[in-house]
């Protein structure tokens, strides 16, 4: 009897990591297809699509790992950490007033609107709050996640949002506000001298996401990224990513994301997609309107800057 029970759980453990396996070979080439027709945020977008799409045509029940994608997360979260340096704070300072008032200003229209379209549509609030609100695609459905909200729902409204802004922030940007677009000043650091053990510090990030994890909503992502922040503006010197761990990290978090959305998701979600659409849009006539009367307010002008939607300079 045991040496059946044992038989069954090695063979549960292979059907497990076959299926893995699986996951992100189908992962893998929506990520590739994105990445060579140029769409954004290919290998988060790309697997995701791939994932949904493969479900849909084979019927079959794929498999995805909780510890990969909350390890994908942390990754995500030490990534987007390691952009701020001693160098950044001391840059930035200035202009952490305009900035502060223009993401209160900006949160809490978001919030409003978000909240008040619900009156007329059949989405619950929080789904359409995290849905709507500005921030990063991963971060949004994994805090969504956390606090129970819709997270197929809000991954299809954060991509109609995202996309809407990659595609129109841009062309706003350079034919409207900046006559001529410079060369954008990034604050960078040689980390070719960084030793291999000093990836060691990563794993402070980690336990650190993982100790918050019943505590904070996307404590995989926030964790990892204040003990980065830290580590960093206290002067320790940490390595970058490799470019192959932070493509992977995408995909884990694609798979898990395109897992979570079926075709019924697909059909509800498009039904509402031109509402977030249209909240997107006048999000970002808000915003221009905060930011001129802001430039008014603080005697600031914008500066030659593709990159960033704002940048702040005295005058």
């Amino acid at each position: 009897m045991a040496h059946l029970i044992e038989k069954g759980r090695i063979y549960m453990k292979f059907s497990h990591q076959k299926g893995l396996i699986e996951s992100y070979i189908v992962a893998g080439m929506g990520g590739m297809v994105f990445y060579l027709f140029h769409f954004p945020i290919p290998w988060i977008l790309g697997p995701m699509t791939f994932m949904i799409l493969y479900k849909a045509i084979t019927h079959r029940t794929m498999v995805v790992s909780v510890r990969l994608y909350n390890i994908g997360l942390a990754t995500l979260g030490i990534y987007f950490g390691l952009s701020f340096t001693k160098e950044t704070f001391i840059m930035v300072y200035p202009y952490i007033i305009p900035f502060l008032i223009m993401t209160i200003l900006l949160l809490t229209v978001s919030v409003i609107n978000s909240i008040f379209v619900t009156r007329f549509i059949k989405i619950d609030p929080m789904t359409s709050v995290f849905g709507s609100i500005p921030g990063g695609l991963s971060e949004m459905v994994a805090a969504s996640h956390s606090l129970k909200a819709n997270s197929a729902m809000v991954t299809i409204f954060q991509t109609v949002r995202l996309l809407t802004v990659v595609f129109m922030v841009p062309f706003i940007v350079t034919h409207w506000f900046i006559a001529s677009v410079g060369n954008p000043y990034e604050v960078t650091k040689n980390l070719s001298s960084v030793p291999v053990y000093a990836y060691l510090w990563f794993s402070i990030a980690l336990v650190a996401g993982w100790l918050l994890r019943n505590k904070l909503p996307a404590a995989f992502v926030i964790g990892p990224l204040a003990v980065t922040v830290l580590l960093g503006v206290v002067g320790v010197g940490l390595p970058p990513i490799p470019p192959w761990l932070l493509i992977l990290a995408q995909i884990t978090v694609g798979v898990r994301m395109g897992n979570n959305i079926n075709l019924r998701d697909l059909k509800i979600g498009g039904k509402y997609c031109g509402v977030y659409f249209i909240l997107t849009l006048l999000l970002l006539a808000i915003l221009i309107w905060i930011w001129l009367s802001l430039c008014h307010i603080f005697r600031f002008r914008y500066t030659n800057s593709f990159t960033e939607l704002f940048t702040w300079r005295i005058s």
